[in-house]
């Protein structure tokens, strides 16, 4: 196989998952992916030259987590850009309250790129 960045993203989020989700080590029975809910938000400035950075990092993590993991598409919920406003990311964890049972899980994914302000909100070089 051929590794490229998806490959090894792919590669390293199913390591993550199966280590925390492995009986053994935390002596509980492996998590059932119906039961997985996901928050995944990507949100990068206008200004950046590469527009789609956070877009595709969303789409490639949810995608990642849908195919290798088999979280159905329904549990995972994208906010990205214009959608990752303050209202919307209160809404997504809205949706998490009223979908989330006791015993699910739940992703929150972040992919954000910002710029450090002076005190009086001018932009740093």
């Amino acid at each position: 196989m051929k590794i490229n960045n998806k490959n090894l993203f792919a590669l390293i989020v199913t390591t993550i998952f199966a280590l925390c989700s492995t009986s053994a080590l935390s002596k509980q029975p492996p998590i059932d992916p119906s039961t997985i809910y996901v928050l995944a938000i990507g949100s990068c400035p206008p200004w950046q030259k590469i527009k789609a950075v956070c877009k595709n990092d969303v789409d490639l993590f949810a995608s990642t987590l849908e195919t290798n993991m088999g979280i159905p598409r329904g549990n995972i919920k994208k906010l990205i850009d214009s959608d990752a406003t303050y209202k919307g990311v209160v809404k997504g964890f809205k949706w998490l309250t009223e979908t989330v049972s006791e015993n699910d899980s739940v992703i929150v994914y972040y992919n954000g790129h910002g710029m450090l302000l002076d005190l009086d909100g001018s932009q740093k070089e």
